[in-house]
């Protein structure tokens, strides 16, 4: 078995990674509304959620079972050549399937720049087997480092293309692509995946046992989809694609907040898989459940604050208009990261199947929604469906879960906060200046206030890691 960092320590490592490349990529994309039309963003963001759903389908969503089947293995293993071959074999053969459906489909509906956007959603399923490979090799730092490369050349390629030339969005696709394409190969040389490679190791019953695992993660990542990404098509159908320029802005507001889940979520899958089921894991992940509920609520309180103030700064007027959306699209994403919080029960417990029930309803409810609101309500009906999308999943799963991961929630500590940050939300929408400026002081008091004793102990640490050096 590879190193098992603490909980904290992964989450800093992969915090310090995923920071700097969602930070490169979350400039560069603002950047883009200084160079591109609203229809051009849309259209790029239409073909990013396209492969979001895509990826998965292609790759059987056999990475999830690489993490789950080698995580705990050792080096030498040989199980891993096992699994490798499996998932390796299985995914080529699905690229061909995908490759005939994909060209077919491009006769019936034209793609825009079809040759490079299949290129990318190969590349990016591919990428994905391997990233998820190296985390369950414990390749922390390779893990992470992958995500900074990945964004560095895109973020290079797409300034690049703009500045230097007449591509337009076409050189923004091509920069996405050669980021994927130069990021797997960086990972298939640090991970030596496939020297693990053996057509004779290659066990059906091994990948008939994986795909009982993985089979029932597709539906549950494409109810995901549906509750995070379909909202898109709905948008473009109903409003345009200028419109979905306008939430293809709008929405990465609250996915700064959304990554600042992924971080922790990244390190916290790892540690509810390895120490599931063991003596006073229970009481360990009821301490985590109550400290990183206050510290997104915290985040959550900062992030409505501070939205409306920075807007004007860093994106172009004409879309200004957003900042009446995001309070909702950041209550929407707190309850996500709630309910993905659950996930990991549902993937130690190999409670797959299950898992994808639960998204099913809270996908269902979005899009129901979603139908509804949307023509009478434009995007503000999406960011309501959207939130109560969520809500439904959060509630679901807080109840599904108790027979088989019976932590104890802190319900009420999230209801009475809720109605808190709801005030700076309202105060939020403000505008008279002072009243944003005094909202942004309150919630940085009240983060403070919710975090003081996590505060308290990373100053601690800090001063004990100096003290060490000297």
């Amino acid at each position: 078995m590879g190193n098992n960092l603490s909980l904290s320590k992964l989450t800093l490592l992969y915090g310090a990674a995923n920071i700097f490349s969602k930070g490169l990529t979350f400039i560069i994309f603002f950047v883009f509304t200084f160079f591109l039309k609203k229809e051009e963003i849309g259209l790029f963001d239409i073909i990013l959620t396209s492969s979001t759903l895509a990826v998965p389908l292609i790759a059987l969503q056999l990475y999830d079972g690489i993490l789950r089947w080698c995580l705990n293995e050792e080096k030498d293993s040989p199980e891993i050549p096992k699994v490798i071959s499996a998932v390796t074999i299985a995914f080529f053969l699905n690229v061909i399937i995908f490759s005939v459906i994909y060209w077919i489909f491009s006769l019936i509906v034209p793609i825009p720049f079809s040759i490079l956007v299949y290129l990318f959603i190969i590349c990016q399923a591919f990428y994905t087997i391997v990233l998820q490979f190296a985390r369950s090799r414990s390749l922390n730092f390779v893990y992470a480092f992958s995500g900074v490369i990945y964004s560095a050349i895109f973020t290079l390629g797409s300034l690049a293309t703009l500045f230097a030339s007449n591509l337009g969005l076409q050189g923004v696709i091509l920069a996405n692509l050669l980021a994927v394409f130069t990021t797997l190969t960086y990972l298939l040389f640090k991970t030596g995946f496939f020297s693990y490679f053996r057509f004779g190791s290659f066990q059906l019953s091994l990948l008939s046992s994986m795909l009982l695992y993985t089979l029932p993660l597709i539906p549950n990542q494409m109810s995901w989809w549906a509750i995070s990404e379909s909202n898109r098509y709905m948008i473009l159908y109903y409003l345009g694609l200028t419109a979905n320029g306008l939430f293809a802005i709008a929405i990465k507001f609250p996915n700064i907040l959304l990554t600042m889940h992924l971080i922790f979520n990244q390190a916290w899958q790892e540690k509810v898989i390895r120490l599931f089921g063991t003596e006073g894991s229970l009481t360990y992940f009821n301490d985590i459940i109550g400290k990183y509920l206050k510290l997104l609520l915290g985040l959550t309180a900062l992030a409505i604050s501070f939205s409306k103030p920075v807007l004007p700064i860093i994106v172009d007027r004409t879309y200004f208009e957003v900042w009446k959306y995001l309070p909702l699209f950041y209550f929407a994403v707190c309850f996500q990261a709630l309910a993905s919080f659950y996930g990991g029960g549902y993937l130690a417990a190999k409670r797959t199947s299950s898992a994808f029930y639960t998204t099913l309803v809270g996908a269902s409810v979005n899009v129901s929604l979603n139908i509804i609101l949307i023509p009478y309500f434009g995007l503000l009906g999406c960011a309501i469906s959207l939130f109560v999308g969520n809500v439904v999943l959060f509630i679901v799963r807080y109840f599904h879960s108790k027979a088989f991961f019976p932590i104890e929630f802190p319900i009420n500590n999230l209801m009475i906060n809720i109605i808190f940050i709801s005030f700076f939300a309202v105060c939020s929408i403000a505008e008279d200046q002072r009243i944003l400026f005094l909202n942004i002081i309150a919630s940085v008091l009240y983060f403070i206030y919710l975090n003081k004793k996590l505060l308290l102990d990373f100053l601690h640490y800090g001063r004990s890691r100096l003290a060490e050096r000297k």
